[in-house]
C-alpha cells in the first residue's frame, strides 16, 4: 500500500524528462495543475506539440510549461537541450525528474559508443550525463529523481520477473557484457541492467552532492505506458490488455500521484540516498549497494561522455 500524505504546494520549477508519453506526460499535466513550472522533453517538436495539446493547460498554465526537444541517445542533443533550457531564463530548477526509458528490441548502439548497448545508454549514461549538466541550474535542497524498477532486483516478486531471465543481473561478469555481445540479446535483462545503474548512479550523485536530495523510485507496474513501444504488437497487447488486470498492476495517474509525492512532498525534506516503491523507503537489491561496481560504472559514463574530471578515484 502506498502511504502518500502530504504534498508540498509551494510552487516549484520542475524539469521531466519524457514528458511527451506515458507516465511522463501524465505527470507535466499534474504538476501543472498544482501551479508548478513544468520544463518537459520529447523526442521531436511534433511530439512537443502533441502532449501540449493534451495537457489542454489553460491560458495562466501554458505561461507554466515549456517542452523541449531531447533525444537521450545522443550527447549532442543532450547538450543542446541543457543549452536551450538556459535560454529560457529560469534562474534555477527545483526538481530534475530523470523519467524518460525505453527497452530495445534487438541489440543496438548509439552513434557515439559500443561500450553499452542502447537500451543502457538511454536508461543510463544519458540521465547521468543530462544531471551532471544541469547541476549547475540547481540549488541548495534541490531534488534529483531517477525512475528504476523493482526489476533491478533479481529477488522481485514484482509481476511478470518470475519469467526473466536473472543470470544476466546477476553476472559476476556483467560488466564485460554491457555491450550485448557474445550472448543472444534479450531486451527485458539489459533493462533490469540500466534499472540497477540508475540505482547506482543515484547513491553516488547523494554522495558527490550532499547539498542536493537525490532519490530514485520504481513508479509500480503500469501497463500503459510507452516503455516497450519497440516490441511487437502481440507484445504490446498482452502488457495494455492482460497485465493491466495483474494483482498489483496500477494506472499512470496512480503512480504519477506518487511522483508528485516524490518531488514534492514536506516529509522529503533532505532525504537522500533512498530507494523508494509505494510511496515507502524500501531496500534496494544488494548488489545496487555495491559502491565498488557503482563507482566502476560511473567511470564508465565518464569516459563515454569525455568527462575525466568527473572520474571517482577514492572511494566515497
Amino acid at each position: 500500500m502506498s502511504r502518500i500524505t502530504a504534498i508540498k504546494k509551494k510552487e516549484k520549477t520542475i524539469f521531466i524528462s519524457g514528458g511527451s508519453s506515458g507516465l511522463g506526460r501524465e505527470a507535466v499535466k499534474q504538476f501543472l495543475s498544482e501551479n508548478h513550472t513544468v520544463v518537459f522533453t520529447g523526442r521531436s517538436i511534433e511530439r512537443i506539440q502533441e502532449t501540449i495539446t493534451w495537457v489542454n493547460p489553460s491560458q495562466d498554465e501554458r505561461q507554466r510549461l515549456y517542452g523541449i526537444v531531447l533525444d537521450l541517445e545522443s550527447l549532442t542533443s543532450i547538450r543542446e537541450t541543457v543549452k536551450t533550457f538556459k535560454s529560457l531564463g529560469i534562474s534555477s530548477l527545483d526538481v530534475l525528474l530523470n523519467n524518460a526509458a525505453r527497452t530495445t528490441v534487438n541489440l543496438e548502439y548509439v552513434a557515439e559508443t559500443t561500450k553499452v548497448e542502447k537500451t543502457i545508454f538511454a536508461n543510463t549514461i544519458g540521465p547521468w550525463y543530462l544531471t551532471l549538466l544541469l547541476i549547475p541550474s540547481l540549488h541548495p535542497g534541490s531534488r534529483i529523481l531517477f525512475v528504476t524498477s523493482e526489476l533491478h532486483n533479481p529477488k522481485t516478486n514484482a509481476p511478470m520477473s518470475s519469467a526473466m531471465s536473472t543470470k544476466e543481473i546477476q553476472d559476476p561478469d556483467l560488466f564485460d557484457k554491457l555491450n550485448g555481445k557474445g550472448q543472444p540479446y534479450s531486451a527485458l535483462p539489459y533493462y533490469s541492467i540500466s534499472k540497477l545503474a540508475d540505482v547506482w548512479i543515484t547513491y553516488l550523485f547523494a554522495k558527490k552532492f550532499p547539498d542536493f536530495s537525490v532519490n530514485t523510485f520504481c513508479p509500480g507496474l503500469v501497463p500503459t505506458t510507452g516503455l516497450n513501444r519497440q516490441q511487437s504488437w502481440l507484445f504490446l497487447a498482452f502488457f495494455r490488455y492482460i497485465l493491466s488486470r495483474f494483482p498489483g498492476a496500477i494506472t499512470e495517474h496512480q503512480s504519477v500521484t506518487e511522483y508528485m509525492y516524490y518531488a514534492t512532498s514536506d516529509e522529503l525534506e533532505g532525504v537522500t540516498g533512498t530507494y523508494f516503491t509505494h510511496g515507502k523507503q524500501s531496500e534496494s537489491s544488494e548488489r545496487s549497494k555495491n559502491m565498488e561496481e557503482a563507482a566502476r560504472f560511473w567511470n564508465l559514463a565518464c569516459e563515454i561522455c569525455s568527462t575525466p574530471e568527473h572520474t571517482i578515484t577514492t572511494p566515497l
